[in-house]
């Protein structure tokens, strides 16, 4: 059972959630504002009979006071069925958890304070005097909190909402979030620097607010005390910095053999084939669902070029793009999907940035026993890695977890594959014998890039 733990008047609480529901059933979005939980998430059903329902989205909210054992007659669903989920439902998850600011505003002000760094350094003495002298402050989503460089004049610590760090990401390659208990401009202040990095409400916000002033003032009356505080903060800052920079290292090795380069050209040729095939290309780089791409011709029409513009000319173009042959896939995918413990391409992809493409090249020579996997990660967007190479037979190893991703799967193919093309944008490649119009465009084209590499060399003529 899926299971939120929180705070409730000081006594640590579990609530299972959704009542009867698999663990697999996972939030995509989940924030604790103005005492409700609110969720929003895609559910993919089966009943008792096995029979599939087809995917929905739900959104429900919770109030605070309800948390304790909620069941599913009491959630309040919006969807697109007339009724919630039913308890005899068994529900299978399409996206991964993402929980902000989970909080109890019956708290006191002061020990849900000494919850957070810098302030769990501080004694309640300290962190009271401080809350003394706050002002409550409202923000709108978009609304700039700090920006780089410029002085820090106040102390902003995020009571409800929150924000992002801009310009700066996680491991995962998604912009820090900042949520309840973070602190803005507090190192900086204290210790005369300007603002190291600019902050944007993601949500509506609300914060605590000190005048530098006063934050001044109180920080010379309790100097060992803040300063202490402060050098521990800024450390467990650098450490976690640090971590990241090398997990980051690590899945940039592991993806660098499977990196595509930007495009080497556009498309050549204006006959009216080109120009279809052009507006084909445009449209799939342009698509803000992100929907997978078969590139289908004979061989050397370039076909890696165009899925390459694909993905460079589309709005992710500053994300890895990484290719994966389909020859080299053993049965069980484990490269693409992996194996176990060990990730394949789409985790790696997953984790080092949000937006990545994953070029299938030759899709037509994979192994037959991946076609019903491919097929639900076109279809669903979630797919599962193979078991572990010594897991015994008929041993009682759970299968591994559903997983879900937003990696965007473009192939290319030689081969008609009528099973992928239901789920994918087709784009037909016509051979240059169907557009001899284009041929001088390609010699004049061919030409000019031979001229342009003389003149590079010592000695070029132009």
């Amino acid at each position: 059972l899926l299971r939120f733990i929180y705070r409730c008047n000081g006594a640590l609480l579990v609530a299972p959630l959704l009542g009867q529901l698999e663990s697999m059933y996972k939030p995509a979005v989940a924030s604790w504002q103005a005492g409700r939980l609110n969720c929003a998430f895609s559910l993919q059903q089966t009943n008792q009979k096995r029979n599939r329902i087809p995917r929905l989205p739900v959104r429900f909210s919770v109030p605070s006071t309800s948390l304790g054992n909620v069941h599913i007659p009491s959630i309040q669903a919006q969807c697109n069925r007339p009724s919630p989920p039913r308890p005899d439902t068994r529900v299978r998850a399409a996206a991964s958890i993402s929980i902000d600011g989970f909080d109890s505003y019956n708290e006191p002000d002061a020990a849900w304070l000494s919850r957070f760094p810098p302030f769990d350094s501080l004694s309640l003495s300290a962190i009271e005097e401080l809350l003394s002298i706050v002002n409550v402050v409202t923000f709108k989503a978009g609304e700039a909190l700090t920006k780089q460089g410029s002085e820090a004049t106040q102390v902003l610590i995020i009571r409800q909402g929150t924000a992002e760090v801009a310009g700066l990401e996680d491991a995962a390659g998604m912009p820090t979030s900042l949520g309840p208990g973070s602190v803005l401009g507090l190192p900086e202040l204290l210790l005369s620097q300007p603002l190291r990095s600019s902050v944007v409400c993601s949500t509506p916000l609300t914060a605590w607010v000190v005048p530098a002033a006063l934050m001044r003032q109180l920080g010379a009356g309790r100097r060992q005390e803040y300063a202490l505080a402060v050098s521990r903060y800024m450390a467990a800052q650098l450490q976690a910095a640090e971590e990241a920079m090398q997990v980051s290292k690590q899945r940039s090795r592991a993806l660098l053999p499977y990196l595509v380069s930007a495009p080497k050209r556009g498309i050549i040729g204006n006959s009216k084939y080109s120009e279809k095939l052009r507006k084909q290309v445009v449209a799939a780089a342009r698509d803000t669902e992100r929907r997978p791409v078969i590139v289908f011709g004979e061989p050397g029409l370039e076909k890696m070029n165009l899925a390459a513009l694909i993905h460079f000319g589309g709005p992710c173009r500053m994300q890895p793009m990484l290719r994966v042959d389909a020859d080299r896939l053993d049965g069980a995918g484990s490269e693409l999907f992996g194996r176990g413990d060990r990730p394949g391409v789409l985790a790696l992809l997953e984790g080092a940035a949000a937006g990545g493409t994953v070029l299938l090249n030759n899709a037509h020579l994979v192994p037959p026993s991946l076609i019903p996997k491919l097929q639900q990660l076109l279809k669903e967007g979630t797919y599962r890695a193979a078991p572990p190479l010594l897991a015994q037979a008929g041993s009682q190893e759970r299968m591994p977890l559903l997983l879900a991703t937003n990696v965007r799967l473009i192939m290319t193919t030689e081969k008609p594959m009528a099973a992928l093309e239901q789920l994918s944008s087709v784009i037909k490649v016509p051979p240059l014998r169907l557009r001899p119009a284009d041929v001088k465009d390609y010699a004049k084209y061919f030409l000019s890039l031979i001229n342009t590499r003389r003149q590079g060399q010592p000695g070029g003529q132009g």
